[in-house]
């Protein structure tokens, strides 16, 4: 039944351009200029400082620090908004509720605490006319709608929690990510190169490429953004991998809006990507290789691993694939 639904939403023709979004809770600090009170803080441990610094639950490179020559930076990819609560119970348990941020269908709901790392979750999918675009709610405390069910802007959907792994009531909170679909065929992949089936079918998390979320609500409702293609195109590039073009068929039916330009008689791709790996721009290309090659790099004087979620390695202007960015590109391209 999911599988259908996600194969009809792909077949539907352009609904027109994205709408505004709406914040998934009643939180909206963020709009107030207080990122403080509306990020959900972690517990860090650098360089024999403790802290609690809100901006490790906000989107990108935030967590694991590490000193290197062009400063600290962040290691781990945090790939979602962590959203603190707004309302608590005589307990502390919190008693947000949980919204829709836009029209849509629930294609998944997991409404058991454990087997995920985002405990309770739900995946709501858009029809913008971009192909296969999903919002995903974790760590929720309660559910309250069904797969196939449609919902719009602001529907409730369950409400906040801790449910997940390391997360307590005190950091209690909503993870909240908007996404593209890696593949169709997650399960075959995770089989084929991790050799468990992974659980959650195509709605895994690593299925998802988060992009920033609650970003992306605030410039839409500003009017500086209609489409997720106009969004990706204001990210920063870090690498571009170069492809026989035939390999990238799969993601130019689902996302044919990547290409900039028609394939023509070109017999190759390059695919440029932001550090975190979503895809942002597909050129045409003159370049002939065999395999995967990286054919654009950002320079960075420490390791590219550390940039990449170690998709790629390397230092300055030097990098390859790692064997994690080789099964990574292949559960882009679809190929099982």
């Amino acid at each position: 039944m999911k599988r259908l639904l996600l194969l009809l939403s792909l077949t539907l023709g352009p609904l027109g351009a994205m709408p505004k979004l709406v914040l998934p809770t009643e939180n909206d600090a963020v709009t107030l200029q207080r990122p403080n009170d509306f990020f959900m803080y972690v517990d860090r441990s650098f360089e024999g400082e403790s802290s609690k610094p809100w901006e490790a639950g906000t989107y990108g490179f935030v967590r694991n620090m590490k000193r290197t020559k062009e400063g600290v930076i962040g290691t781990r990819f945090h790939e979602g908004a962590d959203i603190k609560p707004v309302r608590r119970d005589e307990n502390g348990v919190p008693l947000d509720p949980v919204v829709s941020i836009a029209k849509g269908t629930v294609m998944y709901v997991n409404d058991k605490s454990s087997g995920s790392n985002y405990g309770k979750y739900i995946v709501v999918q858009h029809n913008w006319g971009e192909g296969p675009i999903c919002s995903l709610y974790a760590h929720l405390n309660k559910t309250s709608v069904e797969v196939g069910q449609e919902v719009a802007a602001g529907t409730q959907l369950g409400i906040l929690g801790y449910t997940g792994v390391g997360i307590n009531k005190t950091r209690a909170h909503l993870h909240f990510e908007v996404c593209l679909m890696l593949s169709l065929d997650f399960e075959e992949w995770h089989t084929k190169y991790l050799g468990v089936a992974s659980g959650h079918g195509n709605f895994n998390g690593r299925n998802l490429s988060g992009l920033n979320g609650v970003d992306l609500v605030i410039k839409s409702q500003k009017d500086q953004i209609s489409s997720i293609q106009q969004y990706l195109l204001r990210q920063q590039s870090y690498y571009s991998i170069t492809v026989p073009a035939v390999r990238a068929a799969k993601l130019q039916a689902r996302y044919p809006w990547l290409w900039r330009a028609p394939q023509g008689g070109h017999r190759f791709t390059e695919i440029t990507f932001t550090a975190s790996g979503l895809p942002m721009i597909v050129n045409p290309s003159d370049r002939e290789v065999s395999e995967p090659k990286i054919t654009r790099l950002q320079s960075f004087m420490g390791r590219h691993e550390d940039r990449t979620i170690k998709r790629i390695s390397g230092t300055g202007r030097k990098a390859e694939l790692t064997e994690s960015g080789k099964r990574y590109l292949a559960l882009l391209l679809g190929e099982e």
